[in-house]
């Protein structure tokens, strides 16, 4: 269970911060006409595997659920640790 809200909160943070370059584009004006079926797809994707892990762990499958959530997550905490490696490295990137 413990497990299982971890993930769920990193996926939750994950499409809050989608949802914010989002509205964000919105704003600018990035995200128009051409690209919104891309933006939609992309949050209509992280939505589903929010609610539908949900759906899974009411069900007691617990380890699909687990694995479900694990598609987002994993690349957000490799890109997490690619900046904290350049961040705290001293390297210079220019």
């Amino acid at each position: 269970m413990k497990w299982f809200k971890l993930l769920w909160i990193l996926d939750a943070i994950v499409t809050l911060t989608a949802l914010l370059f989002f509205f964000s584009g919105l704003n600018d004006g990035t995200v128009s006409s051409f690209n919104i079926s891309l933006w939609a797809g992309l949050l209509a994707v992280l939505l589903g595997i929010l609610i539908g892990s949900r759906v899974l762990y009411s069900k007691k499958k617990i380890i699909l659920a687990n694995s479900i959530l694990l598609i987002p997550v994993l690349p957000a905490l490799l890109y997490l640790l690619f900046i904290l490696i350049i961040f705290f490295s001293g390297a210079r990137w220019n």
